[in-house]
């Protein structure tokens, strides 16, 4: 991948004078405002590249930073068009989003003329915290195959946000968005990524046994989606919080010592079976966020006066617990604490099942009050975090009531018989061996035509069709021979109509899952991962 010194010497090789840029920060936007070491970056100035790739060939765009490409002048220009994405941006000329130099882009180069107008350009150089100034009739002498016309358009900041998102937003705002339970809300997510805004996310775990495949493969599985969009993506391991729950005994140094061995070591596996990068996945320990971290108790003082008491007992069900149970103290202290959370740790993003609903509305509710860690905007306007809730699934037991003909009672009974681990037969954990993922799935509820409330239809859907893409059911000749399912709408179909048998689902489904998490398997395998495990069974007992 080329870096800021391969961009400098291919400068210095032309004869391009520049001004070298250090930033204290790594965006891959244009930057709103001067955050450079030794103050010598200005906004006004900021230029963006971007690569389109069309029937003919590939094009580079350079356009002012705050500025957008009119489509319909581009198109005029050169065609139909896309913008590259991260992938094929790094396959095809070596750089990663936010660095690109077009001095070392052999590709007909397209100027708008507004930039091209300029006396000076503030550019990319190779690095998210570098960049370059040089002049532009200089520059405009140095480039080959290019041309100056009319690409930006003209809209204020306030009509682009109100204006549809352009193609490669509106792909950002699908993978956010997608496989989820909720987005709230879309409207607010449309302006941060139309605003340009650094998205930031992030999901809290709290540290206590094994983790099954509903929390670790779930989260996974958007934060996969995250980091395609671009998205900086956070796991907090909430130790205080579990210490606060008493889980693992209400010991401390204990859950402190899971969370950053078995319990990061599980969601490092999780990240894998589900195809994405665990590098380039930030995890933090809340015991050591906090320690010494005066503004974030500050922060949490404020959050705390924008709340009634009320409003933090009814949120306590985020903990697991109750509403109405008899409390003690520390229990009220936890939603706030895990609202305090969002604006401390600075994300724009909040991430969790829908049983964490309660705690990000709360978030979003004060937001706009808080005065010490507030969320802000490109332009530092106070804004409310967006929340995105995935779907939790379903553990593989009987309800205690079948069947069940009320469709209200059916929704929460979902809830109810959501995965869980202390029911460890009707769950699947990350590292469970293949015996034990085929004898679980194998015992699981699945009544014959259901498809309204049914485990194993419900993995199938929201796990084995979103990492695998299909679902390969083996089945004898005078059975119906094997078939090989494409979507899952299909599926339901052939399953609701009778023609796909139960034990057929169940093998299909424990074989899928099988492969699903075999590099979960992989990454237990040696003796100081497999002694986590022990560790935290023994730690159980």
């Amino acid at each position: 991948m080329h870096t800021f010194d391969s961009v400098a010497r291919k400068l210095k090789k032309i004869g391009l004078n520049f001004e070298e840029i250090t930033f204290t920060d790594r965006a891959i936007s244009a930057r709103k405002v001067d955050s450079s070491v030794d103050k010598n970056y200005d906004p006004q100035i900021a230029i963006k590249t971007l690569v389109v790739k069309t029937s003919e060939g590939f094009f580079a765009v350079l356009l002012k930073g705050d500025q957008r490409i009119d489509q319909k002048l581009l198109r005029k220009n050169i065609g139909k068009w896309d913008i590259l994405d991260e992938q094929a941006l790094a396959e095809n000329f070596k750089f990663r989003p936010g660095c690109l130099n077009p001095f070392l882009l052999d590709i007909p180069i397209l100027v708008d003329k507004e930039a091209a107008d300029m006396d000076r350009w503030s550019m990319g150089a190779g690095d998210l915290a570098k960049g370059i100034n040089l002049s532009v009739e200089e520059a405009l002498s140095k480039l080959h195959n290019v041309r100056v016309t009319q690409l930006a358009d003209k809209l204020s900041n306030k009509e682009k946000i109100e204006m549809s998102l352009s193609l490669s937003q509106e792909k950002k705002k699908s993978l956010i968005t997608g496989n989820l339970e909720e987005c709230l809300t879309e409207k607010d997510l449309e302006s941060l990524i139309v605003g340009e805004t650094k998205l930031r996310h992030y999901i809290g775990f709290e540290i206590s046994g094994k983790l099954h495949i509903g929390s670790g493969l779930m989260t996974a599985l958007k934060i996969k989606d995250l980091l395609k969009a671009g998205v900086e993506c956070n796991i907090l391991l909430a130790d205080w919080h579990a210490w606060i729950n008493g889980k693992l005994n209400g010991d401390l140094e204990t859950i402190t010592e899971v969370a950053v061995g078995y319990f990061k070591e599980a969601l490092i596996a999780s990240l894998k079976c589900a195809g994405a990068d665990p590098l380039k996945v930030n995890f933090i320990l809340g015991s050591e966020f906090y320690h010494n971290n005066d503004k974030y108790w500050q922060s949490f003082i404020d959050v705390s006066k924008n709340l009634t008491l009320a409003r933090v007992v009814k949120s306590s069900t985020i903990m697991g617990r109750r509403e109405g149970e008899n409390q003690c103290f520390a229990w009220l202290v936890y939603p706030p604490m895990q609202v305090n959370d969002i604006f401390n740790i600075g994300v724009n993003i909040a991430h969790g099942g829908m049983d964490q609903r309660k705690a990000h509305v709360i978030a979003r509710e004060v937001a706009e009050k808080l005065e010490v860690s507030p969320l802000l905007d490109e332009s530092k306007n106070k804004i409310k975090p967006v929340a995105i809730h995935h779907h939790l699934i379903l553990g593989l037991g009987k309800p205690p009531v079948w069947p069940i003909k009320d469709k209200a009672r059916l929704r929460e009974l979902w809830s109810e018989m959501k995965m869980s681990k202390s029911k460890p037969d009707t769950c699947v954990f990350i590292h469970d061996s293949v015996d034990e993922i085929r004898r679980k799935i194998n015992g699981a509820f699945c009544p014959e035509r259901e498809i309204e409330f049914n485990p194993v239809l419900d993995w199938a859907k929201h796990l084995v069709f979103p990492i695998l893409g299909k679902l390969e059911v083996k089945r004898e000749k005078k059975h119906g021979g094997d078939i090989n399912f494409e979507s899952e709408q299909e599926m339901f179909n052939l399953f609701e109509e009778g023609k796909l048998h139960p034990l057929d689902l169940k093998t299909a489904v424990s074989e899928a899952v099988v492969k699903i998490l075999e590099p979960a398997r992989r990454h237990f395998e040696p003796k100081s991962m497999a002694d986590l495990i022990t560790r935290l069974e023994n730690l159980m007992r």
